[in-house]
């Protein structure tokens, strides 16, 4: 084995390729399975089968070897780089199936140790030829060069060596083995004639005996033109690289059915049992199903199906126990009729209608009626809501408030104007303000005034975001708001005109041109109205959803 500066720096750069990649592979973040090693093996493998092929495989004269018109020495630079790419896109490729990946490698190497083996055989073929045809051309080569020892002062001499020299030059170049024994007389003559060289009547005997031979042996060429040769006993190199190649090609799809089939399938069988086993069902179940029937894991697929739904069915459970009631309810839905599921939602159910009608019962003890109705309206028939919403309605009726929000930290109390459906209808029982109906002297509409706006941005910013999700929005006068005031109309066609009555002057939306209706403190409507600009009492008025 030859070494040389371009053999070393390709070693080099091979052996830097793989400690990068070693690099790359275990620093960065990935998943270590069976695609993983198979890509990172095969990687490893190219660049022993480069150093091997550097350092051993070939010599100088090798590099003028192609494949396909390419250099082996290339190929070999293609396959490091091919088998590169292809390893790391199966390392970080974590949903790259194990059997494409190990189709796929196995390919790579085994093409590419074809491609060695063919080449090296071909290579030794090529030059057992070269060595047949040099021994053929032997003779005629010999002969030149003994003649060109012959040294005389003799000039005829000289010229009969020269003219047999030029015989010799010009006879057929390719020898035979029935020629072996005539071509060594005629080698014999030539000797002689350099010891008989001196004497001249021997050297002229000599170059005619050489002369003659030599004609008999060209005549013989011509003849044996078409005569093969006895064979000799052939060198077997080209049997041997076809063993060779098939018994690499046999291991390597022998290793790769065992892979398959043995190693590969029982690694990831012990790795779904070990998930199983810490009782990562999910995560089991995927594995197992990769595995198309191995061992008993069509089994273990139903087992793991059973122990996630039993999970579920704890997971729901819990829920419920944690007072978490819509989510138990979905998750004992998405277990349709497992065990006791179905009848786990209407107990859910059950609770939390009792739930709601609990914290009813304690709003209505404690005269929070208006959510206490929002609760018995939700709950329809059940108990005695219907009964307890007509309580409510008949007490308010009487002499009852309710309250709902607060403006500068108190409590607001409200009076039911009116209950339709599912609202209701309510105005501040005493004015929460005294505030202009305008800060300007001019004819304004109601959405225009300064005083629905700071009603509608200002005071309703009192509730809270519960709260204000009741208030529900109404068309008053073309424009939507939330919080408005009683019109002329709406006043005079109170049925309760006690509502009428309040501690101060207050204020009605209608206008009279620059002036504004309002109601006096004993409950008179004062329809000439008052300059926009005076301050007087505020009763907001709001419709509440009681769903």
């Amino acid at each position: 084995m030859s070494f040389n500066r371009k053999k070393g720096i390709s070693v080099a750069a091979a052996l830097i390729l793989l400690a990068l990649f070693n690099v790359l592979v275990f620093l960065l973040p990935t998943g270590r399975g069976i695609t993983f090693w198979l890509g990172y093996s095969f990687v490893t493998l190219a660049v022993v089968l480069f150093a091997a092929v550097m350092l051993f495989l070939f010599d100088s004269e090798d590099k003028k070897r192609t494949f396909l018109r390419l250099p082996l020495i290339s190929t070999a630079w293609i396959y490091l780089i091919l088998q590169t790419i292809v390893g790391l896109w199966q390392i970080f490729s974590p949903v790259f199936p194990y059997v494409p990946a190990l189709i796929i490698n196995g390919c790579l190497a085994g093409f590419f140790i074809i491609i060695l083996l063919a080449s090296k055989a071909a290579g030794e073929s090529i030059e057992k030829q070269e060595a047949h045809i040099a021994e053929k051309v032997y003779f005629i080569n010999n002969m030149q060069l003994l003649l060109s020892s012959v040294k005389t002062d003799d000039e005829e001499v000289t010229q009969k060596i020269h003219t047999l020299s030029e015989d010799i030059k010009f006879s057929d170049p390719m020898s035979h083995s029935m020629l072996s024994e005539l071509e060594k007389q005629i080698e014999a003559k030539v000797i002689l004639l350099k010891a008989d060289v001196s004497d001249k009547e021997k050297a002229m005997a000599d170059i005619e005996g050489i002369s003659d031979l030599l004609k008999e042996r060209n005549q013989k060429c011509r003849m044996l033109k078409n005569v093969k040769e006895e064979k000799k006993a052939e060198d077997s190199s080209g049997v041997k690289y076809v063993a060779v190649t098939v018994g690499v090609l046999g291991a390597l799809a022998t290793v790769a059915l065992v892979i398959c089939f043995v190693i590969v399938p029982n690694n990831t069988y012990k790795t779904a049992m070990s998930l199983y086993e810490n009782e990562q069902y999910t995560e089991a179940r995927v594995v197992f199903e990769s595995l198309n029937g191995y061992s008993d894991s069509n089994e273990m697929i139903e087992a793991c199906k059973t122990a996630i739904t039993e999970q579920q069915y704890l997971d729901a459970q819990k829920l419920y126990e944690e007072g978490k009631y819509d989510e138990a309810i979905q998750a004992f839905e998405s277990l349709g009729t497992y065990k006791d599921s179905k009848e786990m939602i209407e107990s859910v159910k059950q609770t939390v209608t009792e739930n709601k009608y609990i914290q009813a019962e304690d709003y209505f003890e404690s005269q929070n009626y208006l959510e206490a109705m929002k609760l018995y309206t939700e709950l329809g028939d059940y108990k005695d809501c219907k009964q307890k919403i007509e309580q409510i309605q008949n007490r308010l009726a009487t002499d009852g408030a309710v309250y709902y929000g607060t403006y500068q930290n108190q409590p607001i109390a409200w009076r039911v104007l009116q209950t339709e459906d599912d609202r209701m209808l309510l105005i501040a029982q005493e004015a929460i303000c005294e505030l202009p109906y305008n800060d300007e002297i001019k004819d304004v509409t109601w959405q225009e005034s300064s005083l629905c706006n700071w009603l509608n941005n200002e005071f309703i910013g009192s509730f809270s975001e519960d709260q204000l999700a009741d208030i529900l929005t109404t068309n008053v006068g073309g424009a939507d708001c939330k919080v408005y005031l009683l019109s002329q109309e709406e006043a005079e066609d109170l049925e309760d005109e006690s509502v009428l009555s309040s501690e101060k002057d207050w204020w009605l939306r209608t206008k009279s041109d620059v002036n504004a209706v309002y109601v006096t403190a004993s409950g008179e409507i004062v329809e000439d109205g008052e300059t926009v600009v005076r301050a007087k009492g505020v009763r907001p008025c709001i419709w509440i959803n009681l769903k």
